[in-house]
């Protein structure tokens, strides 16, 4: 069984502005090139996990979301492909189109990089509940979750980890961006990295999460 690195997207692999629909705003985060070559290179598979209610809310549509999700794998050009999948989650509970999209196939291939990207409209993948790493057990496991590893930039990713049997997450902590509105609640931290049991650090930069694990 191999391991996992599971990454939110915005505010992990993308600069999070807020339900983006522009892909000339997509920057990468500083390193996450280097970040994921690491882990593939340690056997890792790597997926990304994004919650994306803004397609519920109306915000953006479907196909900014993919606008959006091309640019941010143009910018990473990894070659061989080092992403195997990325899980959206569009679900919000208020939605006004929750009824059309529950019957609607959320699932499509990027042709040009090769990455598949799968989105469900059900609340067990909207995190920090675990149906998007479960999904991803399906797809491409099993994955030896004991040993794998999440990121994101909020504790309902680390939540979302932990319930699928993960104990190793790192909470990014970004350098304010102009218009970036997620600030990390160090108290909410503490109270789960107090509450569950596992290895769950702050981090300011991906090299510290490489060092850690070299």
């Amino acid at each position: 069984m191999k391991p996992a690195l599971f990454l939110d997207r915005d505010g992990i692999i993308i600069h999070d502005h807020g339900y983006n629909k522009n892909p000339e705003e997509v920057r990468l985060i500083d390193n996450i090139q280097s970040l994921i070559s690491f882990f593939r290179n340690q056997d890792f598979l790597v997926f990304i996990i994004t919650n994306q209610s803004g397609i519920g809310r109306t915000w953006i549509s479907l196909d900014d979301y993919y606008q959006v999700s091309k640019r941010m794998l143009e910018l990473l050009t990894f070659k061989p492909q080092a992403i195997d999948h990325i899980f959206f989650a569009p679900y919000f509970e208020a939605s006004p189109i929750g009824s059309d999209l529950a019957k609607t196939n959320l699932e499509f291939y990027h042709s040009e990089w090769g990455v598949n990207q799968s989105g469900q409209w059900s609340t067990s993948w909207r995190k920090p509940n675990p149906g998007m790493l479960l999904e991803a057990n399906n797809k491409y496991g099993p994955i030896n979750f004991s040993n794998s590893v999440i990121i994101g930039d909020r504790v309902t990713d680390l939540l979302a980890g932990y319930h699928a049997g993960i104990r190793k997450g790192y909470l990014k902590i970004n350098s304010p961006e102009p218009g970036q509105n997620h600030v990390i609640d160090l108290e909410e931290f503490n109270h789960f990295k107090n509450k569950h049991e596992g290895q769950f650090e702050l981090v300011h930069s991906y090299n510290d999460i490489v060092c850690e694990n070299n």
